[in-house]
């Protein structure tokens, strides 16, 4: 039995099956199915042309520009960073002010020390200056001057007691301070693919 072409208004033989379109077609639907594929070739080659500058000229400038998600995600480090410096310096200097004060005051003590020892030799001196004015000292007078003398002299060669500093720290896991993490879903654009296109049959 004859077939006839599948094309609606043709009365024409089939001579042949369209494996695309699964139909059967005479020879002039199928040269005209033909021919539209042909046609279609030239802009799809336009546009993969047009797609192709247009990537390799993207290309270029992704080479010699730095993307902006990198210099957002390196300033958010570099703040971390500062931010972890200057909590540090706050917490170094509190400490160091505690030293200097430890250090002050005990500056202050040595020097009121020694200036009381200093008055009281000034005033032994001005009583031996005043014994040999007169010529008339007692025995008792000369014993105790005396043992002024050993008194101040054992306060000179007493050693300066410093006070024990401890220092102790924590060391800091910088490890667990900072974690990256990468969505690389959330950071690309969804683009919607093109569907397929299938090849009409003219009618």
């Amino acid at each position: 039995m004859d077939r006839r072409c599948s094309i609606e208004a043709c009365k024409r033989e089939a001579e042949t099956f369209c494996y695309h379109c699964l139909q059967d077609v005479c020879s002039e639907h199928l040269l005209e199915h033909k021919k539209w594929i042909q046609e279609q070739l030239p802009p799809l080659i336009d546009e993969i042309n047009l797609v192709y500058d247009r990537l390799h000229h993207d290309d270029k400038s992704r080479t010699t520009s730095v993307p902006q998600y990198l210099i957002n995600a390196c300033s958010q480090l570099d703040t971390w960073r500062e931010d972890c410096r200057n909590r540090i310096d706050i917490v170094y200097q509190r400490a160091r002010s505690q030293i200097e004060d430890v250090v002050e005051s005990l500056k202050r003590d040595e020097t009121q020390k020694w200036v009381r020892v200093l008055d009281s030799l000034e005033k032994m001196r001005q009583q031996f200056k005043e014994l040999l004015k007169e010529g008339d000292v007692t025995y008792r007078q000369l014993e105790i001057m005396k043992q002024q003398l050993e008194e101040i002299k054992t306060k000179e060669q007493e050693p300066i007691r410093y006070p024990g500093i401890l220092i102790t720290t924590q060391k800091l896991d910088v490890d667990k301070s900072v974690n990256v993490t990468i969505d690389v879903k959330g950071s690309v654009d969804e683009q919607q693919k093109p569907s397929p296109q299938t090849a009409p049959l003219r009618k």
